[in-house]
């Protein structure tokens, strides 16, 4: 039985650790006028299906966006904001957003409505705007639990390997 031990943990790895992962969505802006731009975050964010679901920008996991000369990034983003998403489709689709989104380093602001996307220059010149929509871009990412299930399976079969060269007692 101690010969089969490590090759017993490397297939118990191997089918557990396929169905362990986390699907990374990132949500891209499709729009006029300029404006690029993405959020992703985790489908773990998504904790109860609803028509009309709120999550904090705080669950963000990646956030950019560059109208022009202003440009947002993930250390802007405004953490008590929400974004609004129908999470009882599979990807949950965006709906809108819920105050400013982002706020760079000398006060421009951004936000998302429903179908628009405003920039708000600290300044008060005019305000920019892009018509458009979040389309979602679901990608699989391993979790860190596969890896370790697939370095406990390698493992026990290099253990068992070496206790069959050697007895323990």
């Amino acid at each position: 039985m101690r010969k089969y031990l490590g090759l017993i943990a490397l297939l118990f790895a191997l089918i557990v650790a396929p169905n362990a992962h986390a699907d990374n969505l990132t949500y891209v802006w499709t729009g006029n006028n300029g404006v690029t731009g993405f959020f992703s975050l985790d489908s773990t964010a998504f904790t109860s299906p609803s028509t009309f679901e709120g999550i904090f920008e705080s669950s963000l996991t990646a956030f950019l966006l560059t109208s022009g000369t202003y440009t947002f990034d993930f250390a802007d983003i405004n953490l008590g904001s929400v974004i609004y998403f129908n999470s009882t489709v599979n990807p949950p689709t965006y709906l809108d957003g819920g105050g400013y989104a982002a706020t760079d380093s000398v006060g421009d602001k951004v936000s998302f409505n429903g179908s628009q996307l405003y920039v708000f220059p600290a300044g008060g010149s005019q305000t920019l705007f892009s018509t458009g929509d979040f389309v979602v871009v679901a990608s699989t990412v391993p979790e860190p639990g596969t890896v370790s299930l697939i370095g406990l399976g390698l493992l026990g079969t290099g253990l068992a390997r070496r206790f069959r060269r050697r007895p323990l007692w």
